[in-house]
């Protein structure tokens, strides 16, 4: 039976196995420490192939990078068109841009917690849940009070993604490839910051300049990513073996880690 304690192999060898205290899984000798029960990360000690389900869980938490930069990326061509369309002040318009990282921050306050509480698959769910509500709402918007309310969801959703998408990632991905697959969300982001100037370029010189279609068009866009990513989590993704089991779900953990490295 499985215990709550760090396995021998991991207290002998911590540069090849967890360092971490977790449930024992029962692998069969499959991770090559010898034992019926071990603990996942003892799964580290031998070569692990990248397999189709790790890609899709990390290509789907991916995502998330994207959606973080277009965010990012869209507000500089959408600001000058939703200036004029809401006629507001210079102040208004950089409390706008800064709603989304002052909402950002309880969010990241948040994250850790939710993660622990519902697994890190149901938690970025709900972030991609947060990010499309509050995308639509601001591409919808007709009044200022709306914009800024889409902005302080978006916001509290990017401060979610930013704690919930690196400890995923980071939970099923293979060893030894652990780094270059959660450095890979920063490379990611920076191509959503890319995305997000490309298409305020092509937005602003396809809409009419005198109608909303130009910024409505460029918000409404960030709606995608998270759409996918929401989809992605409820068809796709696994939850972390880590988190299943940490709450002692070790038949669901066994076979998440088996998908991913076994």
């Amino acid at each position: 039976q499985a215990t709550h304690k760090t396995s021998p192999q991991c207290m002998a060898a911590p540069t090849r196995h967890c360092r971490l205290a977790m449930p024992l899984l029962p692998c069969g000798g499959r991770s090559g420490c010898g034992r019926d029960h071990c603990c996942g990360g003892c799964f580290a000690g031998r070569e692990e192939p990248l397999r189709a389900a790790t890609v899709g869980c990390v290509a789907f938490a991916g995502l998330v990078g994207i959606l973080l930069g277009y965010d990012m990326g869209i507000v500089s061509a959408a600001l000058g068109p939703m200036q004029k369309f809401f006629d507001i002040s210079d102040d208004q318009v950089e409390l706008f841009v800064g709603f989304l990282s002052l909402f950002a921050l309880p969010g990241c306050m948040v994250g850790s917690l939710l993660a622990d509480a519902i697994g890190r698959r149901a938690g970025i769910a709900v972030s991609a849940a947060l990010f499309l509500l509050g995308n639509v709402l601001m591409a919808g918007a007709t009044s200022f009070a709306a914009l800024m309310t889409g902005r302080a969801i978006a916001g509290f959703a990017m401060g979610l993604t930013y704690i919930l998408a690196p400890l995923y990632v980071a939970e099923v991905s293979p060893a030894k490839l652990r780094g270059l697959l959660t450095s890979m969300l920063e490379v990611l982001t920076n191509v959503g910051i890319l995305l997000g100037y490309m298409s305020g370029w092509a937005c602003d010189r396809l809409a009419p300049a005198s109608s909303s279609s130009s910024w409505r068009t460029m918000l409404g866009l960030g709606a995608l990513p998270p759409a996918a990513i929401l989809l992605g989590a409820l068809l796709v993704m696994l939850e972390s073996p880590r988190w299943l089991a940490s709450r002692g779900r070790i038949e669901e953990a066994e076979a998440a880690l088996a998908r991913l490295v076994a």
